[in-house]
């Protein structure tokens, strides 16, 4: 790099890590293909004019907060991604069988029923008679995509309500909600494209918003949006090399 700088180009990796209690950095995960990346600086202040000169003119300024926050957009549907944008803990679910599960009484030929667990096979209905009656698998069967919906196709003389049997595979289980206010570590693993230099992005404390919009519909490839504001981290304030909010590390030039 030439003394007065040069132009720049970035791209680059985008990580994430939890901070543990301690305040440690947790392992780093990449957040796949970002193709934007913002980050927000700004300071919030208050001017004093004088009274006396008849032109009100400006006598100072005092910074009354300083703010960050990184804006996001990730290509990459994963479990770990969708838990940023929806403050949600993400767990497996056992993939395991059920037996007796109840359905809706009342049901007519074309009604559908969600199964209490997705990705069903092997499903077979009985009725409630008193010596229950097994339901011919053609009156029957799976639709949609998540084999979770049964639709009744005919619905004979059986006695309601039917009763479901099935095995179902193994699911992660992301819960909205359920983790707010978590806190990432956030890490800018970039490249300089018009020189080839590695700029590195460090930001000690992030808390994600919750993800304003995700569209469930997509004509083109989708995306989420994210946005983190950048939170002041008092232990690391007092090391002048890493700073309350985060730094940036370039190599010196030899």
């Amino acid at each position: 790099m030439s003394g007065t700088g040069s132009l720049f180009s970035l791209q680059g990796y985008i990580r994430s890590a939890d901070v543990q209690p301690d305040g440690k950095i947790g392992k780093l995960r990449w957040l796949g293909n970002v193709p934007e990346a913002t980050l927000e600086l700004s300071t919030n202040s208050t001017d004093k004019t004088d009274s006396f000169s008849g032109k009100r003119l400006q006598l100072g300024r005092l910074d009354t907060g300083t703010t960050a926050a990184l804006n996001l957009t990730l290509d990459y549907w994963s479990s770990a991604n969708l838990a940023l944008g929806f403050q949600a803990t993400v767990a497996d679910i056992a993939a395991a069988t059920v037996t007796g599960e109840v359905f809706p009484t009342g049901l007519v030929a074309g009604d559908q029923v969600r199964l209490d667990h997705s990705f069903a096979s092997a499903l077979v209905l009985t009725d409630s008679a008193t010596t229950p009656a097994t339901v011919p698998a053609a009156n029957y069967g799976l639709v949609g995509h998540s084999q979770s919906v049964v639709e009744l196709k005919n619905i004979g003389t059986f006695q309601q309500p039917f009763k479901a049997a099935y095995s179902y595979e193994g699911v992660e289980n992301t819960v909205l909600f359920s983790a707010p206010g978590k806190v990432q570590f956030l890490q800018f693993d970039g490249i300089n494209t018009e020189t080839g230099d590695a700029v590195i992005l460090e930001l000690w404390r992030a808390r994600f918003a919750p993800v304003q919009s995700l569209g469930l519909i997509n004509q083109e490839y989708g995306n989420l949006a994210l946005s983190a504001a950048i939170l002041f981290d008092s232990a690391r304030a007092s090391d002048p090399v890493l700073g309350g909010f985060g730094r940036l590390l370039q190599k010196k030039a030899a």
